[in-house]
Formats: structure tokens, sequence, C-alpha cells
């Protein structure tokens, strides 16, 4: 009878945190002062993520479907450290991610599938049932490089720099509901029809996308709004203590690894 292994214990802060050290690690590298330029994943691979973890990357693969037909945009072989991207992703909005997130699997799981893989002769395919992982397991690790890529394809840090930068914020937005919202953008004012607070974060994500490398404005929207730039009134529940302090997330904050393993996740 074969055994079910089961992964490491990551929590969310554990996994934040490694990739503020991947993008931190970068900026020492390129220098403090590229942080303006904003942030792109062929350069951090090539001046840090290669250098220092040595992960192989090959982006002109056909990586075909998945035994239930989903197209896989994105493997992680561990015995070889290396990245396999799909053809198919080139001028593709969600390759940046699958870029980033195929990295999270290899940092935050590398080990430990090497080290299962040397003990049962298994093939060198992350998530391989032949290791026999259990689909919660797989289900765990998906949301964990899904919120590592997060993380470092669009640091906290640098989504502040880039929304007071673009569109002069000192505090966040606040959204109250259906209606017109005015964002000024470089000095130009622009009116949006607004109908979800999420729609709003599209708008901001768009305005600032110049700074994360070819990252989608999907991705980035949700990140701005795991920041905390438009502050959700509508969604506050009553409170009798009407100075009471209130959580700022909400619904599309809370289930962002949800919407991003939909969305942007290895497979397709």
């Amino acid at each position: 009878m074969s055994r079910i292994h089961q992964a490491p214990v990551l929590t969310d802060n554990e996994i934040i945190l490694a990739a503020k050290r991947l993008t931190d690690g970068y900026y020492r590298e390129v220098g403090e002062d590229s942080r303006v330029l904003g942030i792109n994943f062929e350069s951090v691979y090539v001046n840090y993520i290669y250098p220092t973890y040595e992960i192989n990357f090959i982006d002109n693969e056909d990586l075909g479907a998945d035994e239930f037909g989903t197209k896989l945009l994105g493997m992680y072989l561990p015995m070889e450290n290396r990245i396999l991207i799909d053809r198919n992703l080139f001028g593709d909005p969600r390759r940046a991610f699958t870029c980033w997130h195929e990295v999270g699997h290899a940092i935050l799981h590398g080990d430990w599938y090497r080290s299962l893989l040397r003990v049962q002769d298994g093939p060198a395919l992350i998530g391989a049932t032949e290791l026999s992982i259990s689909a919660e397991t797989e289900q765990v690790q998906e949301r964990q490089a899904n919120l590592f890529a997060a993380h470092a394809a669009a640091p906290k840090s640098l989504i502040d720099f880039a929304v007071r930068r673009s569109l002069k914020l000192s505090r966040p937005i606040r959204f109250i509901g259906p209606g017109e919202y005015t964002l000024d953008n470089l000095g130009v004012t622009y009116h949006y029809s607004i109908q979800r607070h999420i729609e709003l974060c599209h708008q901001i994500a768009y305005a600032i996308k110049r700074w994360f490398g070819g990252l989608s404005v999907e991705s980035l929207a949700y990140r701005v709004a795991d920041c905390g730039w438009v502050e959700n009134v509508v969604r506050r529940p009553f409170s009798l203590h009407r100075f009471a302090p209130v959580s700022k997330r909400h619904d599309a904050v809370a289930s962002i690894g949800a919407q991003l393993l939909a969305g942007f996740g290895s497979k397709r």
C-alpha cells in the first residue's frame, strides 16, 4: 500500500516572506534605485533567480494537456530543477504570472519533491500521481504557488510607489457604491462609470501596469485590492459602535487565492 505524502505546512506569512526575500535580493543585486523601473520577470530571472537558485528555464515547449484535457501552461521538473512554459503563452497576459507561479513551486516545494523522488523512484514531474500526493495537498501547493507569485510579481512596496507616482494618491480611494469615479493619471483626469469595487481596482491596475512587466491587469487588480488602495465601504458590516475599527479586507481580497487559482494558475 503506497503512502500518501503530505507536504510540509507553510503559513501565508512564510510564503509572503519568501517572495519578499526574492524581490529584495534582486533589488540588492541591481541597485535599490532600480525600483523606479518596476519589476520584470526576465530581468529578475537573469540577475537573481538563476544565480541564486540555479533554476533552468525553457519557454518554447508544447506542454499539451493533463489527463483531464486541461491545457498545461507551465510545469516544474524538480529533479532537473527546470521550469517549462508553454510556447502558446507568448504574448499572452497570463505568461508573467505563470512564470512566477512555477518559480514559487521551485522555491517552496522543490526540496521536498526531490527528497521524495530520491526515495521513491517516480517521475520528475511535480504533482505526479505516482508520488501518491493527495488531491488536497496538490490544491494547497497550487494555492501556495499562487500566493508566492502574487507577491513576487507585484510587491506591495512597488504597488504603493506606482500608485503614488502615477495617480498622486496619498490615501485609499473609498468605493461607496455604483457611480462615477475620477482618477488623475499623470496629470490627466479620467472619469469612469464603476459598478463594483473590483472594477475600480482594475482601473488603478491599468494605470500602473507599466511597472509590472506584462502582468495581467486582472492579476494586478487583486493585488491593488489586497494592498488596500480601494476601501470598500459598501461591504462594511453594520456596527453599533460608529467608530469601531473595521477590517479593510473584503470578499475579493479574502478570496485572492481562489481567484488566482481559477484564472491564473499553471493549468488552464
